[in-house]
């Protein structure tokens, strides 16, 4: 959310007008506030790197028998068993 400074110096004109005390509960909770949306970034962000690495891991083994393919030989003839009944 952008907020115009217009709008944030009404918002400092208002915070002056408040009491000492009302003016440490509005820092407390702009504080938290700000470290809720710090931990939803740094989450996002943590998220994004894991992504990113377990994308290099799948190329890195796609790559890496490129020029090798596993092949799958012929089985050959099962034996032949005893029948149970």
């Amino acid at each position: 959310m952008t907020t115009s400074p217009a709008t944030l110096e009404q918002v400092l004109v208002q915070a002056q007008l408040l009491s000492p005390l009302d003016k440490v509960r509005l820092v407390e909770r702009l504080s938290s506030s700000i470290e809720r949306e710090m931990e939803v970034l740094a989450t996002a962000e943590t998220e994004a790197i894991r992504i990113r690495e377990w994308q290099a891991t799948i190329e890195r083994t796609a790559r890496a028998l490129a020029n090798d393919p596993i092949e799958c030989p012929a089985q050959g003839d099962y034996e032949q068993r005893d029948s149970i009944l």
